[in-house]
């Protein structure tokens, strides 16, 4: 069986009820959610927290940046790519 993880790309489609599950984590924006990740596998003893955290890229707009209207748009797509993979990891 050969399942290609990279698959889901745009255009972007998902079950509405996969993308409910995932509608509204993205809204704090990459930078925060990149933090608590770290967090969270270090609590997990995955690493020892000694690393830092790379940079976001300086052409790469921040939430904190983005116009209002642009976060909801970000968080559905985030959202709607998360349920590609969810649903296709269930497969």
């Amino acid at each position: 069986m050969y399942a290609a993880f990279y698959s889901p790309h745009r255009p972007l489609h998902a079950k509405p009820q996969d993308i409910a599950k995932y509608k509204g984590k993205y809204m704090a924006g990459w930078d925060e959610i990149r933090k608590r990740r770290r967090q969270r596998q270090i609590e997990l003893g995955l690493f020892d927290g000694s690393w830092e955290l790379s940079p976001r890229d300086n052409s790469v707009q921040g939430v904190g940046e983005c116009p209002e209207g642009m976060k909801s748009l970000w968080d559905m797509r985030m959202a709607t790519y998360a349920a590609m993979i969810d649903c296709m990891t269930r497969a």
